[in-house]
């Protein structure tokens, strides 16, 4: 087998963090395909199986540093968590709109209640309810203070009746308890976004990704040099291979960008010194006889000024 292949240095230079996460699943894998208790392809190795390669002379505690570090790119755990806080927060601002909606439109449009003594409840309450028509209109931080509102002011004393004879005591427990909700689900979710932004960027673990592999790769080239093994030479090739076309990848996502940024339907200009140099000047040939305007008539000025028979031999 031929030998003196090399793993070139690695860098992640313009790569996003999908292709970065996407390499370092695929060179772990390459990895574990070395050690005989796993099955090849599975990049998911528990930490406490994974074991020294020694064709490679590559330490397990590295390999499970690149572990961790792929872990935290793909932070599949925080997407997981945001994505269900998102849901849940969605699904409480929609309810407690739902139940505000209710209870403003009972109050608000009271002349098409059923009965004389709900319509004489609701028109005492119209003043007061009568500014939070809308509010669904408003940015999600502002529904929570204008629902505080409304919940304080059909709460209050001087309208304890009117709430009951409207049955609308027990829709207001419900817009309290849906609004208190989201503002607990928001605080959480500004919370742990604080602590995720005080924690180690992509750029940091891009940084210790690249230092990490790179080492390794050392260590791979000089086994593959110094002591030749079938599991080392395929290895080193198996990277170069991963590293080529991951960057031809990149590569092409970049140019799949600038065509698309290129406006459509653009077409080269005629060059200007294609133009009569005068500017006004027209062609001695009238255009009628010329309409195409891409054939000249046949004049023997330029190669033949004189006018005389060429008899120059023509090559056959």
């Amino acid at each position: 087998m031929e030998r003196n292949i090399l793993i070139p240095l690695i860098s992640f230079y313009a790569w996003n963090r999908e292709e970065i996460a996407t390499f370092l699943s695929r060179y772990l894998s390459r990895l574990f395909k070395q050690q005989s208790s796993s099955e090849p392809g599975q990049p998911s190795v528990q930490a406490e199986d994974i074991e020294d390669v020694e064709a490679l002379n590559i330490k397990a505690e590295w390999i499970r540093q690149l572990q961790e570090i792929l872990s935290q790119l793909e932070d599949k755990t925080l997407q997981t968590r945001a994505m269900a806080e998102s849901a849940e927060m969605k699904t409480t601002d929609e309810d407690r709109v739902r139940v505000a909606q209710y209870i403003i439109t009972r109050i608000l449009d009271y002349k098409l209640l059923p009965t004389e003594a709900e319509r004489t409840a609701a028109e005492k309450m119209v003043l007061e309810i009568t500014p939070y028509r809308g509010f669904y209109k408003k940015p999600v931080g502002q529904r929570t203070s204008l629902i505080n509102g409304l919940v304080h002011d059909a709460s209050k004393e001087e309208y304890s009746e009117n709430i009951t004879t409207l049955h609308l005591t027990e829709s207001i427990a419900e817009l309290q308890r849906l609004n208190a909700l989201y503002e607990s689900l928001a605080e959480q979710r500004e919370a742990k976004e604080k602590i995720k932004q005080e924690n180690v960027t992509v750029a940091d673990l891009t940084d210790q990704a690249a230092i990490l592999i790179n080492n390794m790769n050392d260590y791979a080239n000089a086994s593959s040099l110094l002591e030749p093994s079938d599991a080392a030479d395929t290895f080193v090739r198996d990277i170069i291979k991963l590293y080529d076309s991951s960057r031809e990848a990149r590569n092409r996502r970049d140019n799949d960008r600038e065509d698309a940024d290129k406006p459509a339907g653009e077409t080269p200009e005629t060059p200007d010194e294609e133009l009569p140099s005068g500017g006004d000047e027209t062609p001695e040939t009238p255009d009628e006889e010329n309409p195409g305007g891409d054939e000249m008539p046949e004049t023997p000025d330029e190669e033949n000024p004189g006018g005389e028979e060429d008899d120059r031999p023509v090559v056959q």
